[in-house]
């Protein structure tokens, strides 16, 4: 049974006294129910079970008393009774005290099979911020144990620690045999991992039909990963009769579950009549889903932004706007700073980057700015988009920076990825 968060400040005091207690029997309350005072007689005759059960009860009944919870929980633990100590190591833990204390509780109720204790202390030594020194094989060790009595969190831990060889060697197949005790037990993420290995052939004879069993039972948990990947069997025809309208379904199921990338495939869809009927209102929809929760990786978010520009620069789906055309331009275009000190900024999206040029070389929902344009076609050049590099090349030869060899530089940047009108300008602006 578990138990419910104590009160923290009447805890860290208590956990500090309650070794010093010593406790009387209480006289039973005219009130009390029956069960608990059958129980309170069983416990004052040192029964440690019935004293486990009556700290429960006092910690989660009618008449809750979390000193009187702990002290039961004592006494039990006192006798060796492995649920007892876990109970302890519990309040010792969420009332923030002694973190010595509380391992040793869940040490000693885990030494003696009690799975939560043996999983708890696995993350104890997995967590470099739980208080004791961070020890991968002992977790690995203590994850084992608990999922060897059928602990599905334990299971799953296990088997991505043989997938990434954390504090075991590193073993496809062990990584297999413990996804498939836990994916078997019904857990999606199991399951949807399970059915990874049978898709790629990890740890297992890669098999397509095998795999799409396996993230069938996530996706139909709710499980948008899963969900995703049947969009795409389906799609693609891997492991099952291709059926794009079942591929649709998939997707769509995958995008309400708010997974950004099947809500992106299912935006370009509804923009280009995919397999689904146009509807540039649903396409906006989902591309706006995307760009404003920003619950997707950088990239992606960053291409929705560019979409709703281009969207609204255009008047697809909703009414032209230059004005949020730029904005979301900007938004994708802009290079965003990185929180973690060991990851490099996030670069703009160069297709944003030489919309929002377009935006200051025309005069649209900004003032017209010959050198904001050069700025921003600058930046999109320089990360090889060739649309970009001709554009630049063009105000370079042209425009009021003219300086026709390093406008030709950039033409000649442009000619390299088959950009159609660097070319044929190649031909007659850059002559050898």
């Amino acid at each position: 049974m578990k138990l419910l968060p104590a009160a923290r400040r009447f805890l860290m005091v208590f956990c500090l006294l309650a070794l010093s207690f010593t406790v009387a029997a209480q006289t039973p309350r005219d009130d009390e129910p029956r069960e608990v005072t059958e129980t309170r007689r069983k416990a004052e005759q040192g029964d440690p079970a019935a004293q486990n059960e009556l700290g429960i009860m006092y910690l989660h009944g009618a008449q809750k008393d979390d000193r009187e919870a702990f002290t039961w929980f004592q006494k039990a633990a006192g006798q060796g009774f492995a649920d007892a100590q876990y109970n302890l190591g519990v309040m010792y833990q969420r009332g923030e005290s002694d973190e010595h204390t509380d391992v040793e509780r869940h040490r000693k109720a885990a030494e003696q099979g009690h799975a939560s204790a043996q999983h708890s202390l696995a993350w104890m030594y997995a967590d470099e911020e739980s208080g004791i020194t961070k020890d991968s094989r002992k977790a690995a060790k203590w994850f084992r144990k608990a999922a060897e009595q059928g602990t599905v969190r334990a299971q799953l831990e296990l088997a991505q620690r043989y997938e990434n060889g954390n504090g075991v060697a590193k073993d496809e197949r062990e990584a297999v045999k413990w996804y498939r005790k836990a994916a078997e037990q019904g857990d999606a993420g199991a399951q949807f991992s399970l059915g990874e290995r049978y898709e790629k052939g990890y740890g297992v004879p890669k098999d397509d039909r095998e795999a799409l069993t396996w993230f069938r039972k996530a996706a139909e948990q709710g499980y948008s990963y899963a969900s995703f990947k049947l969009a795409e069997k389906y799609e693609k025809g891997n492991g099952v009769a291709k059926d794009e309208r079942t591929a649709i379904e998939w997707y769509q199921k995958a995008a309400e579950q708010g997974y950004a990338p099947a809500q992106f495939s299912l935006a370009e869809r509804y923009e280009k009549g995919d397999g689904i009927a146009k509807d540039d209102r649903k396409a906006f929809e989902w591309y706006r889903e995307i760009a404003e929760r920003g619950n997707a990786d950088a990239q992606t978010t960053k291409l929705a932004q560019t979409k709703l520009g281009t969207i609204y620069a255009e008047g697809r789906g909703v009414p032209q706007d230059d004005n949020k055309a730029v904005k979301w331009f900007r938004k994708a275009a802009e290079k965003e700073m990185s929180w973690e000190e060991e990851e490099p900024a996030e670069e703009g999206f160069a297709g944003a980057q030489f919309n929002l040029g377009l935006m200051y070389a025309k005069g649209r929902g900004v003032p017209k700015d010959d050198h904001e344009a050069v700025k921003w076609f600058r930046k999109a050049a320089e990360q090889g988009y060739a649309p970009a590099q001709f554009s630049l090349g063009e105000m370079y030869y042209e425009g009021i920076v003219r300086d026709t060899e390093k406008g030709c530089e950039y033409i000649r940047l442009a000619v390299e990825y088959r950009h159609e009108s660097a070319i044929r300008a190649y031909k007659y602006l850059c002559p050898r």
